[in-house]
């Protein structure tokens, strides 16, 4: 579903003629918390991850630099990939063979390398991160590659501002863009439901009101988990004292599919 196609799914548990009506800013913000919320859910959970992160998923390949290297030990850097947000594994290979990986801490590193038992070597490495990736201590030599798994962030959701919102008029559209109904709109015709896009050819709205379909950005959560994120977003809105009854409703409703 679209942006438009999700407030709409949550418009239908908010039961809109009885809520009170929200603004697009409310929306935004009440989507961004319901997709934290299943992120953390399930992000810790292999078959949570398998089941309703993998579109987040994403195996990588990072590019390895090199801090400092003495006759018996490199110190390596992995930077975070530009759109990483949660750590799933690491392989690091050394001449094409896979590496032993132990993390440690600030205060263990010292005591680590002044140890003749712990020394790193090519074989069996260490890893601590920072604040912009994983330094591996290693042994001396060879030639170091690393696969990379990990989370992307959920999508920054934005429906837009009540502002980017287009009224119906002879002028109203601009040839050869593209348009998403926010209400049932007509253009050149046809009829456009809620969530419908089309291109515009002519600058006639004719009825209803829509909105660029650049302004929105939608989720990046799979399909199977977006019933429940409209859902949770109902139950988010939903949570002032006047609407008690219906954010149990919609508890309720989220527990059945849970």
């Amino acid at each position: 579903m679209n942006a438009i196609q999700l407030k709409e799914r949550v418009d239908f548990y908010n039961n809109r003629s009885r809520s009170k009506r929200y603004t697009f800013g409310e929306y935004n913000i009440a989507f961004r918390e319901a997709q934290m919320q299943l992120f953390d859910k399930f992000r810790d959970d292999p078959k949570g991850v398998r089941d309703n992160l993998y579109t987040l998923k994403v195996d990588s390949t990072p590019t390895i630099t090199v801090l400092s290297s003495t006759s018996s030990l490199t110190i390596n850097h992995i930077n975070y990939p530009a759109d990483y947000h949660y750590f799933q594994m690491i392989n690091v290979y050394v001449d094409g063979v896979l590496a032993e990986i132990s993390d440690v801490t600030d205060n263990e590193v010292n005591r680590m390398l002044n140890s003749s038992f712990r020394t790193p070597v090519n074989k069996y490495i260490y890893k601590r991160e920072d604040a912009t990736g994983w330094k591996i201590y290693r042994g001396a030599g060879g030639t170091v590659t690393a696969e990379l798994t990990y989370l992307k962030a959920p999508s920054d959701f934005y429906l837009g501002n009540e502002s980017d919102l287009i009224d119906y008029g002879v002028s109203a559209l601009t040839f050869g863009s593209n348009y998403t109904a926010v209400e049932e709109s007509v253009h050149a015709g046809v009829t456009y439901n809620p969530g419908d896009t089309f291109t515009a050819t002519s600058t006639v709205l004719t009825s209803g009101q829509v909105i660029l379909t650049s302004v929105l950005v939608g989720t990046n959560l799979p399909d199977v988990v977006q019933e429940d994120l409209c859902k949770m977003v109902s139950n988010l809105m939903s949570g002032s004292s006047s609407d008690y009854n219906k954010a149990a409703f919609v508890e309720k409703e989220v527990n059945k599919t849970s």
